[in-house]
């Protein structure tokens, strides 16, 4: 468990090097790509991975299973509360990926979420701090 989340820290710390070195994305493109993360995020908010799991890329789906999902991402979540609102997003382009970072307010915490997207719009990364 552990070794999971220490996994997922280093992986999230390596996208967000490298979202810094990004290319700035239109207005229209941020709208759309903001509202997918957003989307993917209040699912899985309500415990709902198999229709937040058809925005998942097959890479992501391998990578993200639904035990993994109810033994590390789920327990995250319930510990931080109820979710409130999503307080600040980002988007850039890199590497043809377009990297959402979302501030989530929860009850007890506030959560950041990395959220990398393809062209397809499918999900290829997903990361909680």
């Amino acid at each position: 468990m552990k070794k999971i989340i220490s996994s997922m820290i280093i992986i999230f710390t390596g996208i967000m090097l490298l979202a810094a070195c990004g290319e700035k994305v239109d207005q229209e493109t941020s709208t759309k790509m903001t509202a997918k993360a957003e989307e993917v995020v209040s699912l899985i908010n309500d415990g709902d991975y198999e229709k937040a799991s058809e925005s998942f890329s097959d890479q992501l789906l391998k990578q993200l299973n639904k035990t993994d999902f109810e033994a590390v991402v789920a327990p995250l979540l319930k510990k931080s509360g109820n979710f409130e609102k999503f307080e600040k997003s980002t988007v850039e382009k890199k590497d043809g990926f377009y990297v959402v970072v979302l501030v989530a307010k929860y009850e007890k915490d506030k959560r950041v979420f990395t959220i990398s997207i393809n062209e397809k719009e499918k999900l290829e990364g997903f990361f909680i701090k």
